[in-house]
């Protein structure tokens, strides 16, 4: 699967900007590009979202094309730059080429020549591509490893689950605190092999349908141990209306057991968890609602949850879905929407 390509687009003629920006997305559907009016705008976009390449006018009000690049080359090392300009001489570009503009383009040019610089400024350089091999194999390496250690796992969890049903006092708590160590560890194997995964291009897609309601209630019951240990309550909203997914059933249910956990992560003891699901014209929408006496900071994002967080979001992306986190009524809402289908 493709990790689309954020391409940002600088410049204060409207139309000129949208017309780049057109012209990108239909060239490729794997760029995503958004479009601003100012160097300010383009500032305030870097801050909120990773961006691969900057494509700036040189003359804008406020700050330039030239200092919007030293600015975004200090603030977002990664992030690659295209100037264009229709004022432009050769101190100009010798200035753009100095703080690492990749390619300088004067006006008016031909649209086809413009792809054709966003493409090669995208593509990774020859040092790049020696390091992605390397981080390729031991991406795979990670992989092959952490699929084992699923098979371990899997046997303490089922024999874990039946001892905590069948013995009494100190020896069943012992064996539930056995059973929700080893959820945790095979949530985290679950959440390192999908990265991995995720950057070798092995990822699973086998498409069946999907009832949501159902999935949540899985995740639910899967977490159910690790609510008791938090004295959390995990509850799942009765079904009003059919809501049905078309995607692969193993990436769902990580994507799930990724967003619940974050928000159980973000949630105080005692707090309580409502997990619904809905169909809304074409798209399908799952939120988590969290409700607790005092509510969580939402601004930041703790590490103990990034994990959770990057694998719901690499998922998310993939599904071309989008996720929402933010404030609710008595705590933080996650609202993921997802391309639904109606049975």
């Amino acid at each position: 699967m493709m990790i689309a390509k954020h391409i940002l687009i600088a410049d204060d003629e409207p139309k000129v900007a949208f017309f780049l920006g057109q012209s990108l997305e239909r060239s490729n559907r794997d760029y995503r590009v958004t479009v601003v009016n100012s160097g300010e705008e383009a500032l305030r976009e870097l801050t909120r979202s990773k961006v691969d390449l900057l494509v700036t006018d040189l003359r804008m009000p406020g700050i330039s094309g030239l200092e919007l690049i030293r600015q975004v080359r200090t603030s977002s090392p990664h992030t690659r730059s295209i100037l264009i300009t229709a004022y432009g001489d050769d101190a100009v570009e010798a200035e753009a080429r100095r703080l690492g503009a990749s390619r300088y383009i004067a006006k008016p040019f031909d649209i086809e020549l413009f792809i054709t610089a966003v493409q090669e400024s995208l593509a990774p350089s020859r040092e790049e591509r020696a390091m992605s091999d390397e981080q390729r194999l031991r991406d795979k390496a990670v992989s092959l490893v952490f699929h084992k250690l699923r098979i371990p796992l899997t046997f303490i969890l089922s024999h874990a689950s039946m001892l905590a049903e069948q013995v009494e006092g100190p020896h069943r708590e012992m064996a539930q605190a056995i059973l929700r160590h080893a959820l945790e560890m095979r949530e985290a194997v679950d959440d390192f092999t999908l990265l991995a995964e995720w950057s070798i291009g092995q990822m699973p897609g086998y498409l069946q349908t999907i009832n949501l309601h159902h999935a949540l209630e899985t995740t639910a019951a899967q977490l159910s141990a690790l609510a008791l240990e938090r004295e959390q309550t995990i509850e799942v909203a009765p079904a009003t209306s059919p809501a049905h997914i078309s995607t692969d059933a193993f990436l769902l249910g990580i994507l799930l057991t990724a967003l619940v956990s974050s928000a159980m992560k973000c949630t105080p003891r005692s707090g309580r968890l409502l997990l619904s699901a809905e169909q809304q014209s074409q798209r399908a929408v799952v939120t988590v609602e969290q409700s607790c006496d005092t509510g969580p900071d939402v601004d930041g994002v703790p590490d103990e949850r990034w994990l959770c967080l990057t694998v719901a979001h690499c998922l998310v992306r993939a599904m071309d879905g989008e996720l929402e986190i933010g404030p609710g009524k008595d705590g933080t809402v996650f609202r993921l929407t997802l391309p639904g289908r109606y049975d």
